[in-house]
């Protein structure tokens, strides 16, 4: 509905979130009194102020050390879930989470990972083995006795990593895919030299994700691409041919400050202020050939970049390697 999603939570510097599609598989995300089973806990909904802003988060005190609340969840053979949830801790010592898939269980202790002066969203990441329609998703399964913690927001999703909250309300909920592309005209771009620069992360080191400008093809543009496994590339079309200039395989959720130089004979890749690949031999793009800057590969959203963009800037000349340093430093 072109309305970027904004998100505050990197130490509340804005960045723009753009997102794969993706389902919440938990009917009710924050009613936890609602969830089919509540063993040995006391709930205590509006207890404290939640990542949203509002006094909605749950107390969850065990009342004895076989305590969990149970939530059942439809489960498909060789599908990978993650499983996400919001956690402020009390006094807790030992916080697990757990899916089952109606034969094999799966585990995670999270206490090291939460503490008392704010909230922490943790998750993990299972592949099913069994398929069922009485799987299972389960909250501070055996805390002990006596012991509490806030909790806010479950998310169960088909993805191999969590996105963000996607709150439901008494049945499962999809958000749509971001899409950020056809920005500019041939006029703010110069196709025979330049630089494309971003301050990025992605959300995981799954799949092809690209920046690019260039004709809404793939046969003439330059693009930053972060490809799966954790390879950052640059990646040049010249009427039809492509060149990769290659870096190095990367935590991609890190934070990156990238550079693509495009001149004729002079290319290179910048990243975090270090340049680490270059190419002397390529020819250039044919003037007015760039018309667009689009957050995927093509104007079609093939391959779009979902992660958090901090900034985007293209300049109509080559910077020197003096100035690519300044740019691209952390």
């Amino acid at each position: 509905d072109d309305t970027p999603r904004i998100d505050y939570t990197d130490g509340g510097c804005p960045v723009l979130l753009t997102e794969p599609q993706s389902t919440n598989l938990i009917i009710q995300s924050n009613d936890f009194s609602s969830w089919n089973q509540i063993q040995n806990v006391d709930l205590t909904p509006n207890s404290t102020t939640s990542p949203s802003g509002e006094n909605d988060a749950t107390k969850f005190l065990s009342t004895t050390g076989s305590s969990k609340i149970r939530e059942s969840v439809s489960i498909v053979s060789g599908t990978t879930y993650t499983f996400s949830l919001y956690i402020k801790n009390i006094d807790a010592t030992s916080i697990r989470l757990l899916a089952y898939d109606g034969v094999n269980e799966f585990n995670e202790f999270v206490q090291s990972q939460v503490n008392t002066s704010t909230w922490s969203r943790v998750s993990f990441t299972f592949t099913a083995l069994n398929t069922t329609i009485s799987g299972q998703i389960q909250i501070g399964r055996d805390l002990p006795d006596g012991e509490s913690m806030y909790i806010y927001g479950a998310q169960l999703e088909e993805l191999s990593y969590s996105t963000s909250l996607i709150p439901t309300y008494g049945a499962v909920r999809t958000r749509l895919q971001d899409s950020v592309i056809g920005a500019g005209a041939s006029s703010d771009f110069n196709s025979e030299e330049g630089v494309l620069f971003a301050e990025i992360s992605g959300l995981s080191n799954a799949g092809s994700r690209y920046i690019s400008m260039g004709d809404g093809s793939s046969s003439n543009l330059v693009a930053i691409a972060f490809f799966n496994g954790g390879a950052i590339r640059s990646r040049i079309g010249i009427n039809g041919v492509t060149t990769y200039l290659l870096g190095s395989v990367v935590e991609q959720t890190d934070t990156f400050k990238i550079a693509i130089k495009y001149k004729l004979n002079d290319y290179a890749l910048w990243i975090n202020g270090v340049e680490v690949a270059t190419n002397n031999s390529l020819g250039s793009l044919a003037p007015n050939t760039i018309s667009s800057l689009n957050l995927a590969r093509i104007l079609g959203a093939v391959d779009p970049f979902f992660g958090r963009t901090s900034q985007v800037q293209v300049f109509k000349t080559a910077l020197t390697d003096a100035e690519l340093l300044t740019l691209t430093t952390i």
